[in-house]
């Protein structure tokens, strides 16, 4: 199959974690599986300056995609094993071979905190 890119041995991945640019949104090959896009930073910037474009696709995907779009905003960490890492027209693309949401960082979990306990205050 042209264009077909099998699927690396994990010691063949990159794992990074990014941070995401724009919300993720979803993707589909004309006859072919549905999946996600994900537009991310590094958040150690020498590793892609100018950013990331990657795809992953399959039920695995979807499924994630999901699960936690709300959670899916700029600034949200991702954990990502990368694979196919290719310049495109000056930007970095890649594909997913697998996602987790990272931990929040401390001002997220205290922005969390702060808006959790002013919408109890207002219902109160």
């Amino acid at each position: 199959m042209l264009g077909a890119v099998s699927i690396p041995a994990d010691d063949e991945c990159l794992s990074v974690r990014v941070y995401l640019r724009m919300r993720c949104c979803t993707c589909s090959k004309p006859g072919g599986p549905r999946g996600m896009v994900v537009h991310a930073g590094s958040t150690c910037r020498q590793l892609f300056p100018d950013g990331l474009v990657a795809q992953w696709l399959g039920d695995e995907a979807t499924a994630f995609f999901e699960a936690h779009q709300a959670e899916l905003v700029p600034g949200r960490c991702l954990d990502l094993r990368l694979y196919h890492l290719r310049n495109f027209n000056g930007e970095l693309r890649a594909r997913i071979k697998t996602c987790a949401l990272a931990p929040l960082s401390r001002s997220w979990v205290k922005h969390a905190e702060k808006s959790a306990s002013t919408t109890e205050e207002h219902h109160a």
